[in-house]
C-alpha cells in the first residue's frame, strides 16, 4: 500500500516579514515578466514611430527583424526592461503592503 504525503508546509502569516518578502517577489514575477513578454511589441513601436516606412506592420516587422538579428534581436533592450519593472513590481507590491501595516500600527486601528 503506498501512502501520500500531505503538504504540511504552514501558511503564511499576514504581515510577517515572509508575507511582505513574498509580496515583493510576487511584485516582480508579475511586472517583470509581463513587460519582458511585451518588449519586441514595444521595440517595434517604437521603430516605427522613429521610421514609419521601416516596416509595413508588426508582423512585417517581426519577420524582418528575426530575419536579420534573429529572435534574439526581438528582445533588444529586454534586460533592462526586466530589470526596470521588477524593480517596480516589487515597489508596488511588496512596499505597499509592508507600508499600509506600519502606517495602520502607527495611526491606530481605529483610525486605519
Amino acid at each position: 500500500m503506498t501512502t501520500i504525503s500531505q503538504n504540511t508546509s504552514k501558511p503564511i502569516e499576514i504581515n510577517s516579514t515572509k508575507y511582505f518578502v513574498y509580496c515583493g517577489i510576487g511584485g516582480i514575477l508579475a511586472c517583470g515578466t509581463t513587460h519582458f513578454g511585451m518588449t519586441p511589441i514595444d521595440m517595434l513601436k517604437c521603430r516605427m514611430q522613429v521610421d514609419p516606412r521601416a516596416y509595413r506592420g508588426i508582423f512585417d516587422g517581426i519577420r524582418k527583424v528575426t530575419s536579420t538579428k534573429g529572435l534574439h534581436g526581438l528582445y533588444l533592450g529586454g534586460t533592462a526592461t526586466f530589470i526596470g519593472y521588477s524593480l517596480q513590481g516589487m515597489g508596488k507590491y511588496g512596499f505597499y503592503e509592508y507600508f499600509k501595516y506600519a502606517y495602520g500600527q502607527a495611526v491606530g486601528s481605529d483610525r486605519a
